[in-house]
């Protein structure tokens, strides 16, 4: 296969194949099977793309190195250590998606990524029109929170929203440094209605970003013209939100991050800063966020408390950087960013019209991406990754020469770096397989519980339960389904070991903790339930059922102070208030 063929298959299969996979065995139709076809492609591109024969380290690439090895070597301090491997091979990924870029970006390629970018901005808006037709036939309202059903090929509505933002951002740029035809134009016509009815408030920021540094592109008088309207827009903006009333009704900003979604956002990134400030320095590890949030209280977020509902990200993928790999493994990734707007500055500061303004653009395509992740969790999705890497390829290829520090010319050392990557990247696809087939057994643990079928649920749990998978995607030990499912058949002296795991391998959420006091409780070993039932009203100290299981324990050992401490605690009218009250009468009268 000639180079220019192997370079347009790795373009087409990488831009559009990944983006693309799905697999409904698993809960996320697209997360493992995308990171387990993301490491296979990427594995063969390292072999099979030819190396460029004076081949150069970029600081881009030690940058990507240093972020890959301290969030490995976080494992070390790490409560659990295995859960380190997931991040760092992501960061993995995306180092090898732009290296691999750097690669075959030349500059009779660029008309193909457009043609494959287009196709993309095409099938990935249609998917979404799609869905909006099959929501409004089937009586649902885009308006309402049926949005949420909404989700393209990426499993969330601000997700689908940040992937065609990258697409467009990187078209525009694309179409402007091709000088193509202003026809080409239109095709950003197709993602207006979409991304306005998902409503992702940080993509119309990064779109707004977007815009902003592209009004440098109008000619005289134009820019001027163009630079006061934009002052003028927002300036009134500013007004609205300073002068009393609200006249920005759920759109302002106090709105915003008050409402459902937001609230919750400003509650667990307030939570995470309180962890950064025990641990600033190495942070909790990678991976190790979802396990330690709830440790400092999920009073305070409604569905955390009362819905189970456990938050596996931080919706600020700085945010988490930095409560996980502490303040040198934040600096790592922050600096990936801060390398490439420091190159796109410089290029900006060029006499060369059209290279200043091609820098301004892709300068704004990487601001509108930093806005989103300041905001949600594009780092967690591999085809934002590859996305993402692309356009910090870009900046380097074409306006990055000043920051190479390495030449590899010999062939035996391009082969040395080829196998080690090649062989990391093995490791990946095995790992990724564990973690799809962990998805799988996920599903049916779901299917087994919704149906009821706890022989099912068991088998599923103790099948998902490896060494490179305790926990699953929603945070909870897979040892915990198995345990569960032998606690719904009364089978509590089989269900307490696999409760009792995990318990330990997830200390601080409240549901696993309760369920296996009460399987303690259930086996009569109260003295040993009352410290866990203590430690479950620590994280959540507004659970009504909890305070009815600890009092239950103190009842059953005679200790009626104690148990009616935690019973007067109880502020909802639940049938076991009523008749624990009654217990208590009756035994404080013999």
């Amino acid at each position: 296969m000639k180079e220019k063929q192997k370079a347009l298959l790795f373009l087409v299969a990488l831009l559009a194949g990944v983006s693309l996979l799905r697999s409904s065995a698993c809960p996320d139709e697209f997360l493992e099977v995308r990171f387990l076809g993301g490491n296979i492609l990427l594995l063969l591109s390292i072999l099979f793309l030819p190396f460029p024969k004076n081949f150069r380290w970029h600081w881009m690439d030690a940058l990507f190195l240093g972020s890959y090895l301290w969030t490995l070597l976080s494992a070390a301090w790490s409560y659990l250590p295995v859960l380190a491997v997931y991040p760092a091979q992501k960061i993995f990924l995306a180092w090898m998606a732009f290296l691999c870029f750097r690669m075959v970006i030349k500059k009779e390629y660029l008309k193909y990524i457009q043609y494959i970018l287009m196709g993309m901005l095409v099938i990935t808006s249609g998917i979404v029109f799609v869905q909006i037709a099959n929501l409004s036939g089937s009586g649902g309202d885009i308006f309402s929170e049926d949005v949420y059903k909404i989700y393209g090929f990426s499993a969330h509505k601000n997700l689908v929203s940040s992937f065609l933002f990258m697409i467009c951002g990187l078209l525009f740029y694309l179409f402007y440094k091709e000088k193509n035809n202003k026809w080409y134009y239109l095709i950003f016509l197709l993602p207006v209605i979409p991304v306005l009815i998902l409503r992702s408030r940080s993509v119309w920021l990064a779109f707004l970003v977007l815009g902003l540094s592209s009004l440098f592109l109008l000619k005289p008088p134009y820019k001027k013209w163009g630079l006061g309207l934009a002052g003028i827009l927002l300036g009134g903006f500013l007004a609205l939100m300073i002068l009393p009333g609200n006249y920005l009704g759920k759109y302002h900003p106090s709105q915003v991050m008050n409402e459902g979604t937001g609230a919750e956002r400003r509650f667990i990134w307030y939570k995470t800063r309180e962890l950064i400030k025990d641990r600033p320095l190495l942070g909790y590890g990678g991976g190790n966020w979802k396990l330690f949030v709830s440790s400092k209280s999920v009073e305070g977020a409604y569905r955390m408390q009362s819905q189970d509902v456990t938050f596996t990200r931080v919706h600020n993928d700085f945010l988490e950087a930095f409560a996980e790999q502490g303040v040198v493994g934040f600096l790592l990734y922050i600096f990936i960013f801060g390398l490439a707007f420091w190159i796109l500055f410089l290029q900006i500061r060029n006499n060369d019209i059209q290279k200043k303004n091609e820098a301004l653009l892709l300068l704004g395509v990487l601001a509108g991406y930093v806005v989103i992740a300041n905001f949600d969790f594009p780092r967690e999705r591999i085809e934002h990754q590859v996305y993402m890497s692309l356009i910090l390829a870009l900046s380097v290829f074409f306006y990055g020469d000043k920051f190479y520090f390495k030449n590899l010319n010999s062939k035996n050392s391009l082969k040395i770096v080829r196998y080690i990557l090649a062989a990391i990247l093995l490791f990946g696809i095995y790992f990724s397989y564990n973690w799809y087939e962990a998805a799988k057994e996920q599903k049916k643990i779901i299917l087994a519980t919704n149906n009821q079928n706890w022989n099912q649920m068991i088998e599923a749990g103790k099948r998902g339960d490896g060494f490179w998978t305790p926990i699953d995607a929603a945070s909870n030990a897979f040892s915990f389904h198995a345990g569960m499912g032998y606690y719904y058949q009364e089978k509590f002296a089989k269900a307490l070991p696999l409760l009792k795991r995990a318990a330990e391998l997830n200390p601080h959420h409240f549901q696993t903790q309760n369920n296996y006091a009460n399987a303690l409780t259930m086996l009569k070993r109260y003295k040993e339930a009352i410290p866990v039932y203590q430690l479950v009203l620590t994280i959540n100290p507004n659970f009504q059922e909890g305070f009815l299981n600890i009092c239950y324990a103190y009842i059953q050992l005679g200790d009626l102070k104690n148990a009616k401490f935690w019973l007067d605690k109880v502020t909802m009218d639940l049938p076991r208030k009523k008749q624990f009250a009654k217990e208590i009468e009756r035994l404080s009268r013999q």
